[in-house]
């Protein structure tokens, strides 16, 4: 008599929808600081602008 409880996905739906169409990394990145910044900052421990700004240094140092 056990009530059987509903299936939770461990993935924001919005990642899953981009995993299927655009592969494991394509985007993934600029998809999570469009779609949940608290996620972003979390994942990278920066914030979007934080990492523009790491990005345009670093740029012509790694081309």
């Amino acid at each position: 008599n056990k009530i059987k409880k509903k299936e939770r996905m461990w993935v924001r739906e919005w990642i899953g929808r981009i995993l299927l169409t655009h592969g494991a990394s394509n985007n993934l990145f600029k998809e999570l600081a469009l779609e949940d910044p608290t996620a972003y900052r979390k994942v990278l421990r920066l914030t979007c602008e934080t990492f523009e700004e790491l990005s345009k240094k670093l740029h012509p140092l790694i081309q």
